[in-house]
């Protein structure tokens, strides 16, 4: 009996890669960017209001779906306060049009979908602050803009939003980064490709905007307020805005509103919010911000030495101080006015959190991962290439940047091409980078930075084993395939015949696209389906069993099979130009435990994921312990070289 099934399960798996799956493929989700323009100095705005952006479809991308119902929204970076990390967060403005958008048969529970209603307890939004904030939209008729409660529009033919234009203004206390995107539920065309079941020709999802790496905007600073001797800003420091309109005053404090000084929505005094940030624009004149904050006082220049790492950070030329002259503010031009405080007697510093704030992952026209974003303290930034077997990290491609030479500052946006492009990854790899805070009141010893410069060189050379990095954030970035082709693989390594292929990016808890595999698990996905932006794959069975993994599991998985089959997962390949179309692959799905085993959790949201505590090796490499070594042998040579010295210098001091 064994020996016949034996038989039939041989039969099953050399047998002709056939469609098998007659049903019709679950819908997915679209975006695309919108041209977004700040209202604060437009000409093309009904208001000047500083909270206000004009909205609309943006030429320099392939246009939306061409006559569908689409939705806008504003999608905000927050920071996740479990890991000190960002997340993006889109809300359409409405809890009942954020369900109808996200949810879906994926998502039963509607409340998990209820984006403004998140964004509006975790960060206080608000589109309805006072009269004038709310969506507005332009009325092709009479050529005026319209407030109307957050609502669907219309793609024309050619894809372009209908109405035209859309004015949007909301609020949040604290800064943050925000983009406005176009979405749209999309359907396919269900007709069987070969080697593939039905569902998987995607004749009409695209990606015409591939990335959420589009014009955003954020209320960015006129400055940073913050601690001259540890370069950390310093939140809810209050700042009064005083105005004349001679150097020589009289400053009275400047008013806010249509036709006073500073523009509608200014508060004065302000706060600064998460980072230090204030911003303010005003008329044509002059200025004095008046700082006040609990612990610490207006710095006056030239009462204490700054630090050269400080100065690298925050230009002197810069700072505005306590005695320094009235501002010039030219109207609609920005001035940065950075404002150093220092402690008061007898104060001690409040207690401080490290966060990331704003972060990034986009691929560039080279096939190089680049990273940018912000962090709220100095931080040296470690970037590596990482891979990880039996619960041990091995890394390699080590590069170490310090504030003043590369390192992340508050004071300016980070951006890191990671050491290797995607294609020259190993499957199964990923970029790992770490943020450690830099307190320059603790400087760190000789000895230690030439040890840890000895221990980048020998990992920048060979594989070492990752050790965790103490006071740090580590985000763990994905790849971003271009093209997925295998096999959908169970926990026990397993192929899952018919398995639903869903694709997810971490700002939507819906699915971009789905499609199915056929009876021998296989399924491929061109280009014009996937997004750039990091994402993850899920697959279900028909006993509703479901594998979560990140792309660099998903690659690692399938590693025999792009060999076999010579595939590029990195290459751009659309349905009308795949060379494999209609190619019956001869790789068959492995049967036993998979190269990589999934049994341990899967990874949900790398959209950079933050990697938590990780299992410490049982000793260390061989690589740390001949670093090691050559510190030492480099102590005892520096101390010989300092002995002879002083001896010279010794007899040279008792000679006559």
């Amino acid at each position: 009996m064994k020996y016949l099934i034996a038989l039939v399960a041989l039969l099953a798996l050399s047998a002709p890669l056939s469609a098998v799956r007659a049903e019709e493929t679950p819908p997915g989700l679209q975006y695309s960017c919108l041209k977004t323009e700040w209202c604060i100095n437009s000409q093309n705005c009904s208001s000047n209001h500083v909270h206000r952006v004009k909205l609309s479809t943006d030429k320099d991308t392939s246009a939306a779906p061409s006559s569908q119902e689409s939705y806008i929204t504003e999608c905000i970076e927050i920071v996740d306060p479990t890991s000190n990390t960002p997340k993006t967060v889109c809300t359409t403005g409405s809890s009942d049009l954020d369900k109808e958008l996200f949810c879906g048969s994926s998502n039963p529970d509607p409340s998990s979908c209820d984006f403004f209603q998140k964004l509006q307890t975790e960060i206080g939004y608000s589109q309805s602050r006072s009269e004038d904030y709310g969506i507005y939209f332009l009325n092709a008729a009479t050529n005026l803009l319209e407030k109307k409660g957050p609502t669907k529009v219309i793609t024309d033919a050619l894809g372009n939003m209908n109405p035209a234009v859309v004015e949007w203004q909301s609020y949040t206390p604290q800064n943050h980064e925000r983009r406005f995107l176009l979405w749209s539920h999309v359907t396919e065309d269900t007709a069987p490709t070969q080697g593939q079941s039905s569902g998987q020709k995607q004749g009409t999802l695209t990606f015409p905007s591939l990335s959420t790496i589009c014009q955003g905007v954020s209320w960015d600073p006129e400055g940073i307020v913050y601690d001259m001797e540890t370069g950390i800003p310093l939140n809810t420091t209050q700042l009064q805005i005083d105005y004349s309109t001679q150097v020589s005053g009289p400053f009275q404090k400047a008013t806010s509103g249509i036709g006073a000084i500073l523009p509608p929505g200014t508060e004065n005094p302000m706060q600064t919010t998460v980072g230090g940030f204030y911003r303010f624009y005003g008329s044509e004149g002059y200025y004095t911000i008046k700082p006040t904050h609990s612990v610490y006082g207006h710095f006056v220049k030239d009462t204490l030495p700054i630090a050269t790492l400080i100065s690298s950070m925050y230009a002197p030329s810069l700072n505005y101080y306590a005695n320094s002259a009235p501002i010039f503010e030219k109207a609609g031009v920005r001035k940065i006015q950075n404002i150093p405080m220092v402690l008061k007697p007898g104060q001690t510093r409040p207690p401080f959190t490290f966060q990331v704030l704003s972060n990034i992952a986009q691929v560039n026209a080279k096939g190089e991962m680049v990273m940018t974003g912000k962090v709220n303290a100095p931080a040296t930034v470690i970037l590596e290439i990482c891979s990880n077997l039996s619960g041990i990290t091995n890394c390699h491609d080590r590069k170490e940047y310090v504030p003043g030479s590369g390192g992340a500052s508050p004071s300016n946006n980070f951006t890191y091409a990671l050491t290797a492009s995607q294609k020259d990854l190993k499957n199964g790899e990923n970029y790992i980078i770490t943020f450690k805070q830099v307190n320059p009141l603790l400087a760190q010893s000789l000895p230690r930075r030439i040890a840890q410069n000895i221990l980048n060189l020998i990992s920048s050379i060979i594989s070492v084993v990752h050790a965790e990095e103490p006071n740090g954030i580590q985000l763990l970035i994905e790849p971003v395939p271009t093209y997925l082709e295998g096999y959908a693989y169970d926990r026990s390594g397993i192929s899952i015949p018919n398995a639903l292929i869903s694709i997810y990016v971490s700002f939507s808890p819906a699915p971009l696209y789905q499609t199915y595999a056929n009876a021998q698990g296989y399924f491929r996905i061109t280009s014009e389906h996937l997004p750039r932006d990091p994402y993850t794959i899920k697959f279900k069975g028909q006993s509703d069993i479901e594998v979560t993994l990140s792309t660099s599991q998903f690659l690692a998985q399938n590693n025999e099979f792009f060999v076999t089959e010579n595939v590029n997962p990195y290459s751009d390949v659309t349905e009308s130009n795949n060379p494999r179309a209609k190619i019956t692959p001869s790789f068959l799905p492995r049967v036993g435990e998979s190269s990589m085993s999934i049994t341990k959790k899967p990874q949900k949201d790398i959209s950079p994921t933050v990697i938590q505590e990780q299992q410490k090796p049982p000793q260390q490499s061989l690589a740390v312990y001949m670093a090691m070594l050559v510190f030492l042998i480099i102590v005892v040579i520096v101390a010989v070289i300092l002995y002879i010295k002083k001896r010279k210098s010794d007899s040279h001091d008792i000679s006559p």
